[in-house]
């Protein structure tokens, strides 16, 4: 990945500049256009394999969920708008908040929420809800359910036993790797997640720990 990153970087370069000091009109704005587009596609197959490969390096600190969310779904809202995908992030009344490492959450929420833009093929909706989970012997809560459902085709039982295991894909393009990074980054703070078909649709369940 290291050795594909840097030649990406230096061929996009060029061909930005080459771009910029054509004419607008010139027949090769559009070739290049594609070129660079396509640069992008492999960058983020690299970022992503890279991701999969290095250790996180873990900061921990005080984080409010609902926060998080808010930046996630600012940075997928261009993607959203893309595939025709509405997204509700349904609002929790309790305080949801809790002593955790914050970019690595933002990678957990991005990872599964994309995933469930991405499974809608020719648009639809993706719901985002929460809910604190109570301890049953003493009623105090022990951690935080967060709950991304989409209203899409649904998933194979057989899937649902594949999904999270690294390059496995049911989608044309893509590495495989990303819910298999939202696991690893789970596994790391104490939490863990689960999938069930939502009849219609997939729903993704996280359960982080108040206290790890």
């Amino acid at each position: 990945a290291h050795e594909v990153k840097n030649p990406l970087s230096s061929i996009k370069t060029i061909s930005q500049v080459m771009k910029e000091e054509l004419s607008p009109e010139d027949k090769n704005q559009e070739g290049l256009s594609l070129i660079i587009g396509e640069i992008d596609r492999l960058s983020r197959v690299v970022k992503q394999l890279l991701l999969f490969a290095k250790p996180h390096s873990s900061n921990w600190e005080k984080v409010d969920i609902e926060e998080v969310l808010k930046d996630v779904l600012l940075l997928l809202k261009h993607e959203a708008s893309r595939l025709n995908v509405a997204i509700e992030n349904i609002k929790c009344d309790d305080e949801l908040i809790l002593t955790t490492d914050k970019d690595g959450l933002s990678e957990i929420f991005f990872n599964i929420i994309l995933n469930g833009i991405q499974a809608l093929k020719d648009g639809g909706k993706v719901t985002i809800s929460k809910s604190l989970k109570y301890n049953q012997e003493n009623q105090t809560a022990s951690g935080i359910c967060i709950f991304v459902a989409d209203n899409g085709h649904g998933i194979s039982q057989e899937e649902q036993e594949k999904i999270f295991e690294p390059f496995y894909t049911t989608k044309q393009t893509g590495t495989g790797l990303g819910l298999s990074i939202v696991k690893n980054r789970l596994d790391k703070l104490k939490g863990f997640i689960s999938v069930k078909n939502g009849n219609p649709g997939t729903i993704f369940e996280v359960f982080l720990p108040l206290s790890t």
